[in-house]
């Protein structure tokens, strides 16, 4: 009885945790999203959103809600003490969706809907506008307790019909790495109307209104790899040149630090890019299938307050910070913001990621942090930081400096799969099949292909071969119209000469001649030899072998069975010398089988016998 008494807080904090987990239906991908149960909390009409001083109602699963949290990524396992808890493979990342139901925002005006709001806080946090027709915050937290914005959205129900059903934030690479709190905030005003009521034009209908917070918590931290870290530091290159960026100018300067300026001789901190096997032209980082490039920064400084050991000289929060290369404008970049954009093989710019507070959250001084994992791309990558320099009395000069580099990612080797439009298997060199075939799962994004197609045709004067076309392809093209196709793929980043290409040649087509020749089984036959064959009746085994036709039978019944003697073992070796017949000696075919020896004994014992009859007649005679 002890022991179930010990154990029944932690069994009850377990269910309560676990009450907050649920897996949802499996997404496109195969793996299943996770939905995240949060608390709905409910505030009278002339009350602001204070999360501290609420009574929660119940948890979101139990009450109609705006919409639904859901988590994406490889997360690899759970565990909890009061938050829900999720390990994340890096690799994967982690990203969370609220997803609008919007089955509050209607036009009943006699049940629960959305109404504005004019309110532009939310637990403390000026939202710079109003929460209209709801407000979603996103916090970050690394303990619990010191909470940061990392996102906002306002008025988000009020958009054309079809833009947007939900909203999303993305965790980075540091966040996963030490390992982060996250609380999202989704706030909204709800009207009621009790009656229906008018004096003259006027409505004079009772209403009831209130606001809804919901409220979503959980942490999240990324494996740990052993392997990863290992194969991450084996090669280093140090990237990234410091500029003297301007002053509030969007970190556009692009000036060589000087002798004037406070940050002169002494550096911020250092990155630095591991995970490769090798570097071409300067900022080619070449990895294999089994490395991981990625991003380190070590910081330089012990005290952001005391910057190089200057009392008057500490980091300067960046609250409305832009940055004009990027495009980027009105964020919060607090004490130095890292901005990544990737460009894809297609050449499309993706969206500038900011990950801001860099540098408060990399305040562990001269110890190596994991910033972020890159897959193949070019990268642009900027930490945009503000100095605050103390004057005399109470005047200061600021100072935007930027940290700037630029680098790609290649994968190494030439392979790719064609698999059987079919049964999906893929095809290896010189197969046929009936179905086509399409190029998949390239070894590298940036591999270029060509695909060559001919036809053989048969004529009266047996086959005859026809180019149709050589042309450049692309990965996922399906290719189905009957012919020899031969697919050439090269790396340019590892093979800029196309000097070791990827070549395999497959037949789309049924004609048994043609899948024999191309499966490289019969080199010493041309298609026509192949055609004549297999009109003898010849086959074609399943490899691609030509089996020649069978060799005629000779005709037995035409020929006597050769007679049978049996020697007597008391026959001598000179009794049984026979005649050596020289070859080529022609016989006549011999008649029905008839007992020739026995009828000449016969013939000899009866001429005997009339012989000694005569010879005794004569004899009795004299």
């Amino acid at each position: 009885m002890n022991v179930l008494k010990k154990l029944f807080p932690a069994v009850c904090a377990a269910a309560l945790a676990l009450s907050l987990l649920s897996f949802g239906a499996a997404a496109e991908d195969g793996e299943p999203d996770l939905h995240i149960n949060g608390k709905v909390l409910e505030y009278d009409e002339k009350h602001a959103y204070d999360i501290a001083s609420c009574y929660c109602l119940d948890k979101t699963s139990e009450l109609e809600t705006l919409g639904q949290l859901s988590a994406t990524g490889n997360m690899i396992g759970s565990s909890t003490e009061n938050i829900p808890a999720l390990e994340v493979d890096q690799s994967g990342g982690l990203t969370f969706t609220y997803t609008y139901c919007n089955a509050l925002f209607n036009d009943d005006k006699f049940n629960w809907h959305i109404t504005d709001d004019t309110c532009s806080e939310v637990d403390g946090v000026k939202l710079g506008g109003k929460i209209g027709t709801g407000a979603i915050v996103i916090e970050t937290s690394y303990d619990r307790e010191n909470w940061t914005v990392a996102e906002k959205y306002l008025d988000i129900l009020r958009i054309p019909e079809g833009a947007f059903d939900s909203r999303s934030y993305t965790a980075d690479c540091i966040q996963l790495t030490e390992g982060c709190y996250f609380r999202v905030i989704v706030a909204y005003k709800l009207e009621i109307q009790l009656d229906d009521t008018k004096f003259w034009f006027i409505d004079t209908s009772d209403k009831d209104r209130k606001r809804v917070a919901e409220v979503y918590e959980f942490y999240a931290v990324s494996q740990s790899s052993d392997e990863v870290s290992v194969i991450a530091n084996e090669n280093k290159l140090p990237v990234g040149t410091l500029y003297a960026a301007g002053d509030n100018s969007g970190y556009s300067g692009s000036r060589e630090v000087g002798t004037k300026d406070p940050h002169y001789g002494w550096k911020m901190g250092s990155f630095y890019l591991s995970g490769y096997s090798e570097v071409k032209d300067g900022d080619v980082l070449i990895k294999n299938g089994n490395e991981a490039v990625s991003l380190w920064f070590n910081l330089s400084q012990f005290d952001l307050n005391k910057l190089h050991g200057d009392k008057d000289l500490s980091i300067k929060p960046d609250t409305n910070g832009s940055d004009s290369y990027f495009g980027v404008s009105g964020a919060d970049f607090r004490r130095g913001a890292l901005i990544v954009r990737r460009t894809d093989q297609n050449g499309i710019v993706g969206e500038p990621q900011v990950t801001a507070d860099f540098l408060g959250s990399a305040e562990t001084p001269f110890k190596d942090m994991l910033v972020q994992y890159f897959d193949e791309g070019d990268y642009e990558v900027a930490l945009d930081y503000r100095i605050n320099e103390d004057g005399f009395l109470f005047f200061s000069d600021q100072y935007d400096y930027r940290i700037f580099f630029t680098f790609k990612v290649r994968n190494s080797g030439c392979t790719l799969a064609l698999p059987d439009n079919g049964t999906g298997e893929d095809l290896e060199d010189a197969s046929s099949t009936i179905c086509g075939f399409k190029i998949s799962s390239p070894s590298s994004e940036y591999l270029k292909f060509k695909v060559s197609l001919s036809r053989w045709t048969e004529k009266e004067n047996g086959y005859t071969e026809t180019h149709i076309y050589d042309r450049a392809a692309s990965a996922d093209e399906v290719f189905d119209e009957e012919g020899i196709y031969t697919v050439t793929a090269v790396n340019p980043a590892t093979d800029p000469q196309g000097e070791e290409p990827f070549i395999r040649r497959i037949y789309v087509g049924a004609d048994e001649v043609i899948r024999a020749y191309v499966s490289g089984k019969n080199p010493d036959m041309t298609v026509n030899m192949i055609a004549d064959c297999l009109a003898e009746g010849g086959t074609v085994a399943e490899d691609g072998t030509v089996i020649p036709p069978p060799e005629p039978e000779e005709d037995s019944s035409s020929e006597a069975e050769a007679p049978r003697f049996i020697i007597p073992a008391e026959f001598s070796e000179a009794d049984t010398k026979t005649e050596v017949v020289p070859e080529g000696t022609a016989y006549d075919s011999p008649g029905p089988s008839f007992p020739i020896i026995p009828l000449l004994c016969a013939a000899v014992t009866a001429g005997a016998a009339v012989f000694f009859l005569y010879v005794g007649r004569h004899r009795d005679d004299e």
